[in-house]
């Protein structure tokens, strides 16, 4: 089942101030960035189902959502997601002694809402337990990687000389990312709404043309031999 992260537009535009303080974002690239969220989340989840049945239990932890990360996340984005969801989870547990009401995402040092996070789960495993310190886990991943494609995107709209992030600069920036790429467009098949189409030219393309240049050189100096 598909899950539709239309909550999220807040906790994604500060983590967009915390990359770019000084850009801005259109209406359908927050709701690229939220489709994204929701189509890696599904996956994520569906990895983490299949674990807990292989391993027979009935409780979905941080464990099995650490692996399924790894599993979804290709290369470096993988190790860096893992690392960012075990530290919220460690700083969380950390500052869970101290005294004091705070959130679970003021706790774990995170901008993304583990409340919501937490309830987007319980809908994606219906029959299964859910841990403590596993949405919390995933809140981190996804900020993450919610992070990087800002960024990316952010870049784009900079060299560009613009003032906000629109489709067309996600796309670039997940285009050009190899592990990017690989996570995101397969699943969108290659496509962005809004976004455009990749500037490259076909490798084919590029040997015709150097073939039509070769015959059209070599007519040039047929023309040029003495009669």
């Amino acid at each position: 089942m598909k899950q539709k992260f239309t909550n999220l537009s807040p906790q994604i535009y500060k983590v967009l101030k915390q990359v770019h303080p000084d850009l801005g974002i259109s209406n359908n690239a927050m709701h690229i960035i939220e489709d994204i969220l929701g189509r890696v989340f599904q996956q994520i989840m569906e990895e983490a189902y299949k674990l807990s049945e292989i391993n027979r239990r009935k409780t979905i932890g941080s464990r099995e959502i650490q692996t399924s990360v790894r599993l979804v996340f290709p290369g470096e984005l993988a190790k860096h997601g893992v690392s960012e969801g075990t530290k919220a989870v460690v700083k969380y547990l950390t500052s869970r002694r101290d005294k004091g009401r705070r959130t679970k995402s003021a706790a774990a040092g995170i901008t993304f809402s583990v409340a919501k996070i937490h309830s987007k789960m319980k809908e994606a495993i219906k029959g299964k337990r859910l841990g403590e310190s596993a949405p919390i886990y995933l809140a981190a991943v996804l900020e993450y990687l919610c992070a990087e494609v800002l960024d990316l995107a952010g870049r784009a709209a900079a060299e560009n000389k613009r003032g906000r992030i629109i489709p067309r600069y996600i796309f670039l920036s997940i285009s050009y990312d190899a592990e990017l790429n690989k996570l995101i467009m397969q699943d969108q098949r290659g496509m962005i709404l809004f976004g455009g189409i990749s500037p490259e030219i076909m490798p084919r393309c590029m040997r015709l043309q150097f073939q039509k240049s070769g015959t059209q050189d070599k007519n040039e100096e047929d023309d040029l031999l003495p009669l």
